[in-house]
C-alpha cells in the first residue's frame, strides 16, 4: 500500500518456497495493479526439472494467471552456472517461450574485499557476463535467449560485518570483457 500511496509503480516477486500468506499477498497486488510478478527460480528448483512443471501449475492455479503474466528470473546467486550445460537448463524450462521475459542472474563478485590490497586497483574477470556470452554465441540452437542479470557490485550473500572494523577501499573496478 505504501508503494501505491507514493506513486510508486511495482512487480511483486515470489519464489516457489514462499508461505500461503505471501502468495495471497502477490495475487491481491497482481488482481490489483494488474502487473503481473516475477517468479525467482533458484538452481535447487531446477534441480527438480521433472516436477517443477507440477509445482508451476499449481502456483498458475493460485494465483489465476499463466506463464505471460510473469517475469522468469533464474537466479544462480554466487554460483556460475557452467557454459555447457547453461543451454540445455534454459531449454528444459517449462513453457521457455510463454513467459513474459526471462531473465538468467549470477555473480562472480568475491564475499569480501580482503583480496584486494590497500590502495591498489584490481580487474576480476566477470564469469556471469562470459557465461552469458557463450549463451548468446549459441542463440540459434537455444530456444530462447534470457536477459542478462547481475548483482553488479555486490555478492548476492551479504555477511554480517561489523563495519567499524573494516578496511574500506573507496574504489574498485571490474572488467566486463
Amino acid at each position: 500500500e505504501s508503494f501505491r500511496a507514493a506513486k510508486v509503480p511495482f512487480i511483486p516477486t515470489l519464489g516457489l518456497d514462499r508461505v500461503e500468506d505471501y502468495v495471497d499477498s502477490v495475487k491481491s497486488a497482481m488482481q490489483k495493479d494488474k502487473r503481473g510478478c516475477c517468479l525467482r527460480l533458484w538452481e535447487s528448483d531446477l534441480e527438480g526439472i521433472a516436477e517443477l512443471g507440477d509445482q508451476l501449475k499449481s502456483l498458475f492455479k493460485t494465483l489465476d494467471v499463466t506463464p505471460d503474466d510473469i517475469d522468469l528470473l533464474i537466479d544462480f546467486g554466487p554460483k556460475v552456472p557452467a557454459k555447457a550445460a547453461l543451454p540445455y537448463m534454459i531449454d528444459a524450462l517449462p513453457w521457455l517461450i510463454d513467459w513474459r521475459t526471462l531473465t538468467v542472474a549470477s555473480s562472480s563478485f568475491p564475499p569480501d574485499m580482503t583480496s584486494v590490497g590497500q590502495n591498489k586497483i584490481e580487474e576480476l574477470e566477470r564469469e556471469e557476463w562470459l557465461a552469458w556470452l557463450s549463451l548468446r554465441s549459441k542463440q540459434k540452437s537455444v530456444k530462447r535467449l534470457p536477459a542478462f542479470g547481475d548483482y553488479a557490485i555486490n555478492h548476492p550473500v551479504i555477511s554480517e560485518v561489523d563495519f567499524r572494523l573494516m578496511n574500506m577501499s573507496p574504489i574498485f573496478a571490474t572488467r566486463i570483457a
